[in-house]
């Protein structure tokens, strides 16, 4: 469904990046970060999202914008996979059950939702169950698919660990429902959870969680849903990497970094209250605390968590993000910045998702990506912990 917005901010796209390459070489860009810097591209990636983020709505991604992940692993075959290196990619995990009626769905339990996932690449025949798989929460407001960007950063990603540290690691992405569909909080959360509720029972012991924006409130999420439903103990994730994490998605304020930042970043506090309120619907409880993450920090005392505890949280966010502040808030009243400061990843000048944005394409070579800041952090964590 377009709008006049729409429609005339995507006319304006040529004046946008016309302007973009004028600054970029003369006094500058708004987009000040280093890496973002070294390529043109990168420049016009980055105005072309803040440019549209203000507009973008559910409908409209619903009739323009909509597939499947397996849909998208097929078409990235031949470039991301073209060499064979990634095992069983594309291949499913768990596949999505159509209820036929009320009585089938109500033998699937108190949640009668399933949900796709697919292997990016598995560890093989010879992995056990001790060895790490990596579950990917994609990012998109609740509303957008999982994008080519980060299927090639997970590629590198595993590339990287499997040959230097993990031999048999395997990534997983899980294809949870999007708002796009009707979808609502709290059954995204709940898919996420039956996924590593299903690892758990098949016997692995050694599964990390990571997610961006959308992801990444998921991605923490995950920790309540834990022990919510299993409070007399379960196999907690070994790392937990949330980048850019939407954390409060109806208690945001248009204060500190949502103000200040506006004009820098991608994302915007008008996606804020507009993708929160499709996300949330009628739901009334919001006062749960994996639904406001970080202003309901204070009240629920996220560093008893195991995974938080024991400094197997890395959570990874820009200078200069809208959603700098409560990311901030949630480290500081978790615990984080005072017991484990080295998992605070702040980067210089940094903007939403820079980290798929800036670094998601290596530089001539694997050897070249893997050097980049953030990227250098996220691996060592990951390395250490799994």
């Amino acid at each position: 469904m377009f709008t006049i917005s729409i429609l005339s901010r995507l006319l304006t796209i040529p004046y946008v990046l016309a302007k973009l390459t004028v600054e970029y070489f003369s006094i500058g860009t708004v987009f000040t970060n280093f890496q973002t810097n070294r390529s043109i591209r990168r420049i016009w990636t980055a105005g072309i999202m803040q440019h549209m983020i203000k507009v973008l709505t559910v409908p409209f991604i619903r009739d323009h914008a909509s597939y499947t992940v397996s849909s998208l692993l097929d078409k990235l075959l031949s470039t991301v996979n073209g060499d064979g290196g990634l095992p069983r990619y594309g291949e499913f995990y768990t596949k999505r059950k159509c209820f036929l009626n009320s009585i089938d769905a109500a033998d699937w339990g108190e949640n009668p939702h399933s949900v796709d996932s697919l292997w990016l690449a598995h560890g093989g025949p010879s992995r056990s169950k001790n060895d790490p798989i990596l579950i990917y929460i994609h990012g998109g407001c609740f509303a957008m698919q999982l994008q080519r960007n980060a299927v090639e950063v997970l590629a590198n990603v595993y590339r990287v660990l499997s040959r230097d540290s993990h031999p048999n690691l395997s990534v997983l992405i899980v294809d949870y429902s999007l708002t796009t569909t009707g979808s609502k909080y709290p059954q995204q959360v709940n898919e996420c959870g039956q996924i590593y509720d299903q690892l758990v029972r098949e016997g692995n012991t050694n599964i990390a969680v990571m997610g961006d924006s959308a992801g990444g409130n998921l991605s923490l999420a995950l920790l309540y849903y834990l022990q919510r439903v299993h409070p007399k103990g379960t196999v907690w994730p070994s790392a937990v990497v949330p980048i850019s994490a939407w954390l409060d998605i109806t208690a945001a304020q248009y204060s500190g970094s949502f103000r200040k930042n506006e004009a820098l970043d991608v994302f915007s506090y008008r996606a804020v209250e507009y993708f929160g309120e499709a996300y949330v619907g009628t739901e009334s409880d919001l006062d749960r605390p994996d639904l406001n993450i970080s202003s309901l920090s204070s009240s629920y005392d996220w560093s008893k968590l195991p995974p938080v505890a024991k400094g197997n949280v890395l959570v990874v966010f820009g200078e200069h993000e809208v959603l700098r502040d409560e990311n901030f808030r949630w480290c500081t009243n978790a615990g984080i910045t005072k017991n484990h400061p080295e998992n605070v990843i702040i980067e210089p000048l940094g903007y939403h998702i820079s980290f798929f944005v800036s670094e998601g394409v290596a530089f001539g070579d694997l050897e070249s990506w893997k050097e980049q800041s953030l990227t250098k952090q996220i691996l060592s964590f990951l390395s250490k912990k799994l």
